[in-house]
């Protein structure tokens, strides 16, 4: 049978299409390479998310907290697997696609299921939505840096009490940053930050953080080292470069990349889309859709990282009525 709509990937713009497809009647499937909301699995164990339940909350969701809280990973986890066994979303996990042949109205979606992706299969589909996420592919430092290979590199964590007692190097000055070091310091690490900023700004962390961080650095829990960047690590220290100028080298067990992440782009280069220089495909910001391959459409942070979930949760079911009324 053919599909009116493959989506690709499960976070909570996949399951937003899903959500809405099944609602509208469309025959669709929701194809997963790992699990449910593997994006969101990768964070660190019991963060806290920055928007309030009442942005993050998809159609249909039932999630038992007050609006104004926040919801921990493990608490939002819980809610979109109750999403999809509640609302019986049809949800294909450990299956990933490695290739979409055909055109607009007759697509093959190939994949590979299982853990170790021994089982072939093809789906067909008139349209494609791919909403993978952003979180493939982690920023790093920007640039060439000596030692950058050292296993004492970590470019994501999930869980903090590894950590403690060890001298941890956060890169960063964003929310990721700010959150990660506060964490590390109260499971006990010691912490240092490297900035290239000259402060900590409200535009980058968030309004609740901010006070926090900056009560941290103020009383010495956290060493702040701002307008630095990292020039070489070693195996037990880490060279940093002044902005202004001049170098110094401080102890350390561990650094941590708090720096951004960025699409899968080869991923997105074997779907045939054409990336632009910022890893996401190239697409129409009205419609959605790709620029190289028409019946292709992007949703969620893949497109663009300020389509979190706040805003995708709201674009998915508009983009799949109009799907829905262009047949």
């Amino acid at each position: 049978m053919k599909l009116q709509l493959a989506i690709i990937g499960a976070g909570p713009a996949g399951l937003a299409a899903a959500f809405e497809a099944k609602r509208l009647g469309l025959t669709y499937a929701v194809i997963e390479r790992r699990g449910i909301g593997d994006s969101i699995s990768q964070y660190p164990i019991g963060m806290e998310f920055f928007s309030d339940l009442a942005k993050v909350r998809l159609p249909g969701m039932t999630l038992s907290k007050p609006n104004y809280r926040k919801p921990t990973r493990e608490e939002y986890l819980a809610a979109l697997g109750v999403y999809v066994e509640e609302h019986a979303l049809t949800v294909r996990t450990w299956e990933e696609v490695v290739g979409i042949d055909g055109e607009r109205g007759d697509f093959v979606v190939r994949t590979r299921r299982g853990a170790d992706r021994l089982d072939e299969a093809e789906l067909h589909a008139e349209r494609v939505i791919v909403a993978t996420g952003s979180f493939d592919r982690p920023v790093g430092f920007g640039r060439t840096t000596p030692g950058q290979e050292l296993m004492k590199v970590i470019h994501r964590f999930h869980e903090v009490y590894p950590f403690r007692g060890k001298r941890v190097l956060v890169v960063g000055g964003g929310n990721s940053a700010v959150e990660s070091a506060l964490l590390l310091f109260r499971a006990g690490a010691e912490v240092a930050i490297s900035y290239y900023g000259a402060v900590l700004s409200p535009k980058m962390v968030k309004t609740w953080l901010l006070p926090d961080i900056t009560n941290r650095i103020r009383d010495g829990d956290v060493v702040a080292h701002l307008e630095t960047r990292v020039e070489q690590v070693k195996p037990r220290t880490v060279v940093l470069r002044r902005e202004a100028g001049g170098e110094f080298e401080i102890e350390n067990d561990f650094v941590l990349l708090c720096t951004g992440t960025h699409p899968d782009d080869e991923f997105l280069r074997r779907l045939g889309l054409a990336v632009g220089s910022s890893h996401r495909p190239l697409f129409d910001a009205e419609t959605f859709e790709t620029e190289s391959r028409r019946g292709i459409y992007v949703l969620g942070t893949v497109g663009s990282e300020a389509n979190f979930i706040e805003k995708s949760r709201l674009q998915a079911p508009e983009l799949v009525r109009r799907l829905a009324n262009w047949r």
